[in-house]
């Protein structure tokens, strides 16, 4: 019975010794993280933060994340060499030295990280790392001196964005000005605060084509005043900042056509020929982007007005049959084709000529009823009158028999 005991306790003995041996073999690290943005701040415990614990001298990885105090433990077997690299979000990642676990008591490592770029070591990179003779360059001096890089960086921001955000605030104000004085004609005070507004920020498409369009309307203003010297320069002027209104905003038909108003009149209205097809090609880029039939064909009628002014009658003629096609009412265009008929047939010679002629006459009875009293209607009866009294062409019978049966209307009812 002894021997039984004996045996018993020398058992109990054994696996006393045995749980003690086990228990030898596990230990554990712990430690604080704290972050420091800046360089005068003072370092927080932060929740959150990776804490990857790589094991060397086997290939091993573990890893766990800070607490809301910034605390982190972890489990480890005993008697391995390990590192620790900890990284965070728009922060620089930090590695520990090699360090070794010898006993059961957990081991403290600490660190303290400062803002950079967010990334997460891999464990090849912190082996690297250790073999070049141990942690990553993330020292006090060098910490202090990336955080206060960033720091200087991020005033510079700061500083830039209040800049933009003031600039914008004090283009808005021009550019209302500059509106609410065209809205009231004034256009040398609308120009004014575009002016203003452009040597503030001078990459803004939409102060150039409002400077541009007080410009124009500001020449026309003068032309009509018979100043013709000074309209030519405004004129110039407004389509030298449409131009650059387009640059910036190439996609916009809006600004397009404003430019190509001001080439249209200096090509027509003083000569400079040049202008011509710079009018041209802006009427067709604009006219392209525009979705309203009735924009678009007056933009197409300007282009053949302008052929019309170059005397290249057929490309003329051709882009009013243009518009007629989408618009066979267009009285401009019904206009400008009679009037291309009108000056490529000078005599009733020949059965095509009178045709031709009778053709213009038809056109231009057919039109004179919709056009308003002032100069245009004006110049159409001008037309007429030469057909008949020079050309000898009168009116469609339909036409005649009609315009006699109301004037017989107009008598009866008086």
């Amino acid at each position: 019975m002894i021997s039984r005991l004996a045996k018993c306790i020398s058992a109990l003995a054994f696996l006393l010794i045995v749980s003690t041996i086990t228990l030898a073999q596990q230990g554990a690290v712990k430690g604080i993280v704290k972050v420091k943005k800046t360089a005068n701040d003072t370092p927080q415990p932060t929740e959150g933060l990776i804490v990857d614990i790589y094991r060397l001298d086997i290939t091993a990885k573990y890893n766990t994340k800070t607490d809301k105090k910034g605390e982190y433990y972890y489990s480890l077997p005993a008697f391995g060499e390990y590192v620790i690299s900890v990284s965070g979000p728009e922060l620089s990642p930090v590695t520990s030295n090699k360090f070794r676990i010898g006993g059961d008591q957990p081991l403290e490592q600490n660190f303290e990280l400062v803002p950079g770029d967010g990334k997460r070591l891999a464990q090849a990179e912190v082996v690297d790392y250790i073999k070049k003779g141990g942690a990553p360059p993330t020292n006090a001096k060098a910490a202090a001196e990336e955080s206060q890089k960033l720091e200087e960086e991020r005033a510079k921001i700061e500083k830039e964005n209040a800049k933009i955000k003031a600039d914008f605030e004090a283009v808005k104000k021009h550019v209302e000005a500059g509106v609410a004085f065209a809205q009231k004609n004034d256009y040398e005070g609308a120009i004014k605060e575009y002016k203003e507004a452009m040597a503030i920020d001078d990459a803004q498409s939409v102060v150039y084509a409002q400077l541009g369009q007080a410009l124009f309307n500001l020449g026309a203003v003068r032309f009509n005043a018979k100043k013709k010297d000074e309209a030519k320069s405004l004129f110039t002027e407004s389509a030298t900042y449409a131009e650059k209104a387009t640059k910036l905003a190439p996609d916009n038909a809006v600004y397009i056509k404003i430019y190509a108003d001001s080439c249209h009149i200096l090509a027509k209205q003083f000569g400079a020929f040049d202008f011509g097809e710079k009018a041209i090609n802006a009427y067709n880029a604009s006219s392209a982007l525009e979705t309203d039939p009735i924009k678009k064909n007056k933009m197409i009628n300007r282009i053949a007005d302008i052929y019309y002014s170059q005397g290249d009658m057929e490309k003329c003629s051709t882009t009013y049959e243009k518009v007629l096609t989408a618009d066979p009412n267009n009285t401009e265009a019904l206009k400008g084709k009679a009037n291309v008929i009108l000056a490529t047939t000078t005599s009733i010679n020949t059965p095509q000529d009178k045709a031709r002629l009778e053709e213009a006459m038809g056109i231009y009875q057919k039109i004179i009823d919709v056009l308003p009293d002032g100069a245009e209607k004006t110049e159409v009866n001008g037309y007429i009158a030469y057909l008949q009294d020079t050309m000898k062409i009168e009116p469609p019978k339909d036409l005649k028999g009609k315009k006699d049966k109301d004037k017989k209307d107009k008598k009866g009812g008086k």
